[in-house]
C-alpha cells in the first residue's frame, strides 16, 4: 500500500482457460474470401486482416443501409461513417479491402431464410464480434427486397456464445411477463440451429430511432427505474447473498479489498436490498431513443438477480470509458457527486427505490467487482491488473479509506 491506497489489486490467477471455443476468424474465412469471381463484392472495414464490418457494394441504398449493422455510439465513429457513406465510389475502388461471399455463406443464408419470415433477402451486411471474447460471434443484418433492414441473425460457433444467445431469449421471455411502459425490446426472437451453428433471429427495433446521448437523462433513467421497480425479487435473499459472497471471495487475494466487498454485501443484506432484473450491457451503443421511449437491444448479459444501479453505473462508467475515453477516476467522481446529471439521477433512483443513500458506495464497489468478474471470465486476453474496472475499484477503495 502507498499513502493508504492500493497501487494495484492482486487478482486470483486464472490458471485454466475459463471457456473453450473456436475463434470466429476461421468462420469468417469460411464465409468470405479475397479470390473474387463472378459474385458481387463486399468491403471489409477496417481491413481484410482484421475485419469488423462487411458491407455490400451492390448499390448505394444497400451500402448505406448496411452501416446500420455497426451501431457505433462514438461521435468520431459516427462522423467517419458519414464520410464513408459519401465516399462509396472510392471504397468500391479500394480493392485491397474487397471480399467475396463463398458458397458456404450462400448456403448459410438459404438455410437461415427457411427459419425467418422474410420473403426475399436481397442483401446483407455482417458484423464481426469482439476479438478475444468467448462470446465472439457474427451478426448478419438481413435486408429485404427494398433494402430495408428486416432483422438480424446472430450466429454462434461455440458453446459459450450459444449459451449467451439462449440467455438473451430467456431475458425476453422474462420481460414479456411484466408490463413495460418506458422501453421497447425485441419481441420476436427465434432461436434455431443451422448446421453446427446456433442462431438467434430478432426484429429491427432501431428503425427511425435516434442516438440516446452519453449522460443520464429522463428516458434512460425511467427505463432503468421501471425495470428495477417491476422485477424486484423478494424471496431467497439469503441464498442470493451467500452466492455473491462466495463469488467475490474467489475474485482477489487482497484482504483489504475482500473485507470491503464482504462489508458491502453485509450492508445490503442487513437492509434487505432485493436483487432486480438487469440488462447487463446498458451502454449507449445498445440504446436508442424512439418515440420518447428507449429501444434496448443485446440482452445477452441479462441477469434476473442483479444489484440495483448496475445498469445506470454501466451506462455512465462503461460508456464513459469506452466511448468518451474518460479517466475511470473522473467517472467515479461523477457518480458520487450530486453535481451534474449523472450523480443527480443516481440519487434520485435510490430515493425512488427507498434505498438509503449511504449504500451508494457499497453498491458501486460491488458493481466494479461484478464487472471485473465478468470481464475476467469472458475474455481470453483479459489483463487482470490493467483494466478500467480495476482502476475504478482501486480509486473507489482509496476514497473509502479517506
Amino acid at each position: 500500500m502507498s499513502d493508504g491506497c492500493l497501487t494495484h489489486i492482486p487478482i486470483y490467477t486464472y490458471t485454466h482457460n475459463p471457456f473453450t471455443h473456436t475463434s470466429i476468424k476461421p468462420v469468417f474465412n469460411t464465409f468470405f474470401n479475397t479470390a473474387g469471381g463472378s459474385d458481387k463484392p463486399y468491403i471489409a472495414l477496417p481491413n481484410r486482416n482484421h475485419p469488423r464490418v462487411i458491407l455490400p457494394l451492390s448499390g448505394k441504398r444497400a451500402f448505406v443501409k448496411g452501416f446500420q449493422i455497426h451501431n457505433t455510439a462514438s461521435p468520431l465513429n459516427r462522423l467517419l461513417r458519414k464520410v464513408m457513406i459519401h465516399s462509396r465510389t472510392v471504397l468500391y475502388l479500394w480493392r485491397s479491402r474487397r471480399v467475396y461471399p463463398t458458397t458456404a455463406f450462400h448456403t448459410l443464408l438459404a438455410e437461415i431464410q427457411a427459419h425467418v419470415d422474410i420473403e426475399t433477402i436481397r442483401d446483407v451486411s455482417v458484423y464481426i464480434g469482439t476479438p478475444g471474447s468467448a462470446n465472439q460471434k457474427i451478426t448478419i443484418q438481413l435486408m429485404d427486397g427494398n433494402c430495408d433492414v428486416a432483422g438480424f441473425v446472430k450466429v454462434a460457433d461455440n458453446n459459450t456464445a450459444a449459451r449467451y444467445l439462449k440467455n438473451e431469449q430467456n431475458a425476453i421471455n422474462k420481460l414479456s411477463g411484466i408490463t413495460i411502459e418506458t422501453f421497447e425490446y425485441p419481441g420476436d426472437l427465434h432461436l434455431f440451429n443451422v448446421q453446427t451453428y446456433t442462431c438467434l433471429h430478432q426484429e429491427n427495433i432501431f428503425e427511425n430511432a435516434a442516438a440516446c446521448g452519453y449522460t443520464l437523462h429522463d428516458p434512460v433513467y425511467n427505463a432503468a427505474l421501471e425495470m428495477a421497480q417491476k422485477s424486484a425479487v423478494t424471496d431467497n435473499l439469503a441464498a442470493f447473498y451467500s452466492e455473491k459472497s462466495q463469488q467475490l471471495n474467489n475474485l482477489t487475494k487482497e484482504p483489504y479489498i475482500q473485507h470491503s466487498l464482504q462489508s458491502a454485501l453485509e450492508q445490503l443484506d442487513k437492509q434487505s436490498i432485493h436483487p432486480i432484473f438487469i440488462h447487463g450491457d446498458f451502454v449507449p451503443y445498445n440504446i436508442k431513443l424512439k418515440n420518447d421511449k428507449l429501444a434496448l437491444i443485446d440482452w445477452e448479459f441479462f441477469r434476473s438477480r442483479g444489484f440495483p444501479l448496475y445498469d445506470l453505473f454501466t451506462f455512465v462508467f462503461q460508456g464513459g470509458v469506452q466511448i468518451l475515453k474518460k479517466e475511470p477516476r473522473v467517472l467515479v467522481d461523477e457518480l458520487l457527486t450530486v453535481k451534474g446529471n449523472n450523480g443527480r439521477f443516481i440519487r434520485q433512483y435510490l430515493q425512488q427505490l427507498n434505498i438509503d443513500g449511504s449504500l451508494l458506495k457499497p453498491l458501486l464497489l460491488l458493481y466494479f467487482a461484478e464487472a471485473l468478474h465478468h470481464y475476467l471470465t469472458l475474455s481470453s486476453d483479459a489483463d487482470p491488473l490493467n483494466n478500467h474496472d480495476i482502476a475504478g475499484l482501486t480509486y473507489l477503495y482509496s476514497k473509502l479509506l479517506s
